[in-house]
């Protein structure tokens, strides 16, 4: 009896989250799945499928997709690991620069959009002017205006923005190695790099696994900062899936079309998941 009231309680205390995850999660899921199949009531198989895979656009945003996904990642885990590495060593004002990590990551993506376009802007911009300043006029461009640069400068917006969250990761995975492996390694003649190279970085690679893993998923299908910086242009040159599911929804009005792409996306999303599974079961092993 007394394990039932438990049981009883512990139910009454996880249904509000279990309603909300229903309500905002697995309801819309269901009915996105329902209507990629249908179109006016009329059950259609996999032509919404067929539809959105075969636009002529489809590919070329998926491999952004792709790109914009794993350059973000990899820079924040460069940027997030070097600023973990100088964090967790003695240097001046330590906690003072722990806290300033956190800054750009309390922003939201509209703030950083905004604070990002001022930086861009072809004339009174930031970077613009710095390379006037700088007498490097050849090196000015119209940063989300130019197709070849209007996606890498997202992408640094981006990185900069979420780089916080793999130097907070790393710097917790660094204090938690024994101290007494870094003084034995010393002792053995090893300098700051080689006790990273061979007992810091090994030790963080599930860490590192896990991180990536989150933050891919989290950007793959990340639309806020794209959409608010340039919509997707020019002529296309920063859109991405994200984007392609919304203008098909929402300019098109074709909302099977828009559902089917959803569920393309989040199967993408699904793999990446079940490999890191895959591979953490097999670390276990």
């Amino acid at each position: 009896m007394h394990w039932f009231r438990q049981r009883k309680f512990f139910i009454i205390l996880i249904s509000p989250a279990i309603i909300y995850l229903i309500i905002t999660a697995f309801y819309p899921l269901v009915d996105s799945l329902r209507l990629s199949f249908f179109r006016e009531g009329e059950f259609l198989g996999l032509r919404n499928y067929i539809d959105a895979v075969t636009r002529e656009y489809f590919l070329p945003n998926l491999v952004r997709s792709f790109f914009w996904s794993i350059s973000i990642v990899l820079g924040q885990n460069i940027i997030g690991m070097t600023f973990a590495v100088l964090l967790n060593s003695q240097i001046k004002y330590r906690n003072l620069w722990r806290g300033l990590q956190y800054l750009p990551w309390l922003l939201s993506p509209t703030v950083v959009a905004v604070l990002w376009i001022s930086f861009c802007l072809p004339v009174r911009g930031l970077i613009n002017t710095t390379l006037r300043n700088l007498d490097l006029l050849s090196l000015m461009r119209d940063w989300l205006g130019d197709p070849q640069t209007a996606l890498p400068a997202i992408i640094i917006a981006d990185t900069w923005h979420w780089y916080a969250f793999f130097t907070i990761m790393y710097l917790a995975g660094m204090q938690n190695i024994p101290e007494s492996l870094n003084d034995a390694a010393r002792v053995d003649g090893a300098n700051e790099w080689d006790i990273f190279r061979h007992i810091a970085f090994p030790l963080l690679k599930p860490i590192i696994l896990t991180a990536s893993i989150i933050q891919f998923l989290w950007v793959f299908r990340f639309f806020d900062l794209i959409w608010i910086m340039t919509k997707g242009g020019p002529i296309k040159a920063s859109e991405i899936l994200a984007t392609q599911i919304y203008k098909t929804a929402l300019f098109r009005y074709d909302f099977n079309e828009a559902a089917a792409l959803g569920i393309i996306m989040s199967f993408i999303m699904l793999i990446f998941v079940f490999l890191y599974l895959y591979y953490y079961r097999r670390g276990e092993a």
